[in-house]
């Protein structure tokens, strides 16, 4: 659900020490901007598409770097297998 990705967005925020300059919630989508360690813009958008799935979507910098976008998806799977047990 968006209420457990959202969980998983912070809780893997707070683990890369991540500074939350901003969320935005609306009922289906939820949007944050952060700064890294090295204060590289990170915006990470969630978007219900239905009552089991979310959409992810990353944007590290300002081009996009890959590498890192698929890093933190990564670790929020992570935190959200963690919040389920599996």
């Amino acid at each position: 659900t968006l209420y457990e990705a959202d969980k998983a967005v912070c809780a893997m925020s707070r683990r890369a020490r991540f500074v939350e300059n901003s969320r935005f919630n609306r009922q289906t989508i939820m949007n944050y901007e952060y700064k890294d360690l090295y204060d590289g813009k990170v915006s990470i958008r969630l978007q219900e598409i239905n009552d089991t799935q979310v959409k992810v979507a990353i944007k590290v910098g300002k081009s996009g770097d890959v590498e890192s976008s698929q890093e933190i998806l990564m670790a929020i799977d992570e935190e959200l297998h963690a919040m389920s047990g599996n």
